[in-house]
């Protein structure tokens, strides 16, 4: 969740690895050795230093900047931490999951706390649920604001993350209770987690709406790669129908939902398919708050603003979604197509997959959001004695697919493949044998982008950064 205080669907496109959040959105994953892997607990390595993100860019324009939830972009040294590239204040982690519960890492033989504030660790919040600290935290800063300046705040929920590398998704049992008609545990509990997110979002949206901070306000919310339903840190999540999941260049990897709203977009209350990429949220809402596009200089990232708020054609008509020089993996939207070179693990995770367990009707969904404590908080906003809710919404946002592709020729593990996804969301159909020209076409642009790429920036792990070592901590050790 992204506040910018100076209702639409978004279609945007991430890079493969995941872990890598909003405020980077400053090139892309190849350019910045960030391409192989996420960051690991005890890597002596992070985001370039040289690298100016978002909330040091908004400072610049007099914000206040505050982040809570998951970094994920190295600390082995103080100055790779938040609040040491931007931000006012930090209360979170630094790794890329946890236990919900008691803030752990149990990762290599080594088991240790993970819990900021600042700088400073946090002792003394065991057994407590991580959403409802996070929110928490994120409410006091919103009652605390001086709304003599703007507000930027990064609220990275670790929900519905996976745990640690020991433990998969928490949640609550009173949240877990909602939902029997699921018959499926794993999915009971992401269900759980998501419905404390929901509870979050309408709590963060209450206090902005009772501080008179809403009429100014731009709420962004967006996932920063498809769900995991299985492998390493899963979370039972599932990409149906779309092919593949996290760590793949496929569109259940990369093919991400989000919702902006704000009453200062011009044309709200609609669905978006403008092709966006998540090097775009800097440009854009750097633009949105006023900032000149000409002071963040060499960026990878479209200035969406105007197309999203006007409802104009996307600036951007095509998206590298990575390139791996490790796996031998790359994958390239242009327009319409898309070209996928190589296969990750083997095939592992190419398929597409149902999710388990049973699922509740469509029926009412309408009522449960006018209902929810976000369409209470609307409501209010709007001053109306009840919300309208955009008829057929549900059907214009679910991906068919089916009914699109002439057939399904599929097979795993046998690149290259060239997709048509305005015809083909889900990679059924693979193009390439009738295609060898435009094939080429795009391989070559692949080729012109790695020649900007720099190598992985992956590293052992460093002894030193283990908590047996490092005061019980997962933190700074340099």
């Amino acid at each position: 969740l992204c506040c910018v205080t100076p209702r639409f669907g978004v279609r945007c496109h991430f890079t493969r690895r995941g872990g890598h959040q909003v405020i980077v959105c400053l090139f892309r994953e190849a350019r910045g050795g960030l391409q192989h892997y996420v960051q690991l607990p005890a890597e002596p390595h992070g985001l370039p230093l040289n690298v100016t993100i978002m909330p040091e860019h908004l400072k610049n324009l007099g914000y206040t900047t505050h982040m809570i939830g998951k970094w994920n972009l190295g600390y082995y040294k103080e100055s790779y931490t938040p609040t040491r590239r931007g931000f006012d204040s930090f209360y979170g982690f630094l790794n890329g999951g946890e236990d919900y519960y008691d803030h752990t890492i149990l990762f290599a033989n080594g088991s240790g706390l993970d819990f900021w504030d600042g700088t400073t660790p946090v002792r003394n919040q065991s057994h407590h649920y991580s959403t409802d600290l996070f929110t928490k935290k994120a409410l006091a800063l919103i009652n605390d604001h001086d709304q003599a300046k703007p507000m930027f705040l990064y609220f990275s929920h670790q929900a519905v993350h996976s745990g640690d590398f020991e433990v998969e998704l928490e949640a609550p049992a009173s949240a877990i209770a909602h939902f029997p008609y699921i018959e499926e545990q794993n999915r009971s509990i992401i269900a759980g987690a998501v419905y404390e997110l929901d509870k979050s979002v309408g709590l963060v949206m209450e206090a902005l709406n009772k501080r008179g901070m809403l009429k100014n306000s731009i709420i962004v919310f967006s996932t920063d790669n498809g769900a995991l339903p299985w492998g390493e840190q899963p979370n039972s999540g599932y990409n149906w129908p779309l092919r593949g999941a996290k760590f793949t260049l496929w569109e259940g990897g990369v093919r991400g939902a989000a919702f902006v709203w704000s009453p200062l977009l011009s044309k709200s209350g609609r669905l978006s398919n403008q092709l966006m990429h998540i090097t775009d949220w800097l440009p854009t809402l750097y633009s949105a708050a006023g900032g000149n596009l000409s002071k963040l200089s060499n960026i990878d990232g479209k200035d969406m603003w105007k197309a999203l708020s006007q409802d104009l054609q996307s600036p951007r008509q095509e998206v590298l979604i990575n390139i791996d020089p490790t796996d031998n993996t790359s994958a390239l939207i242009v327009g319409r197509h898309k070209i996928v070179l190589g296969s990750y693990n083997e095939g592992m995770y190419d398929h597409r997959t149902k999710a388990p367990g049973g699922s509740r009707t469509v029926d009412g969904l309408n009522q449960m959001m006018l209902s929810s404590q976000t369409g209470k908080v609307l409501k209010d906003f709007y001053n109306v004695p009840q919300l309208t809710v955009r008829p057929n919404w549900r059907n214009e946002t679910v991906v068919r697919c089916d009914q699109y592709a002439p057939r399904d020729n599929f097979v795993a593990a046998s690149p290259p493949y060239y997709f048509d996804l305005e015809h083909d969301p889900c990679e059924l159909n693979n193009l390439a044998a009738s295609n060898m020209t435009e094939l080429k076409e795009l391989t070559k642009k692949i080729e012109e982008y790695a020649k900007s790429m720099v190598p992985p920036a992956n590293k052992p792990l460093d002894p030193r950064g283990m908590p047996q070592y490092n005061h019980g901590l997962w933190g700074p050790w340099e």
